[in-house]
């Protein structure tokens, strides 16, 4: 049951094709900068993104089926959190990462397929183990909060 509950928990990871612009965060006011490229992406005709002349230099502007795992890697969590929820043919943005700040276009996305349970049973049992220590510690530290209040200090 938890497992079904919980499915997109237990999937491969999916793969993305996309292309980002870059924007240094060296620049005066690099986010203003990003959504001025961005106006500019927005309101033109498809272009490659390689073809691209704007934006700052980087080593690699388009990535072909690249593994969620890899993207958030290269570009860290917060980044990967904002953008598999992009949608496919709009430049979107501005993402900010440990690098800079990211304009991205995503060109295709394949879901990753779902682990069968068998496959997964122990980090299942694992996850749900873990849940319920968890609501159970949620319910102790509610009954110890009733029963003893806190009265938070001004100092």
């Amino acid at each position: 049951e938890y497992y079904n509950k919980h499915l997109d928990d237990y999937r491969e990871d999916g793969i993305f094709s996309f292309c980002h612009i870059f924007v240094s965060t060296s620049h005066n006011n690099p986010l203003k900068k990003a959504r001025q490229l961005l106006d500019l992406l927005s309101n033109a005709e498809e272009v490659l993104c390689e073809a691209l002349q704007i934006g700052d230099q980087v080593d690699q502007r388009y990535f072909e089926n690249m593994p969620a795992d890899e993207i958030e890697k290269r570009f860290g969590k917060s980044f990967y959190k904002q953008f598999r929820l992009f949608k496919i043919g709009l430049w979107e943005g501005p993402v900010i990462s440990s690098k800079g700040i990211h304009l991205i276009l995503l060109k295709s996305h394949k879901e990753g397929k779902l682990l069968p349970f068998e496959k997964v049973k122990e980090v299942v049992e694992s996850d749900y183990r873990q849940m319920t220590i968890q609501k159970h510690l949620q319910r102790e530290m509610q009954m110890l909060q009733e029963k003893y209040p806190c009265v938070k200090s001004q100092i």
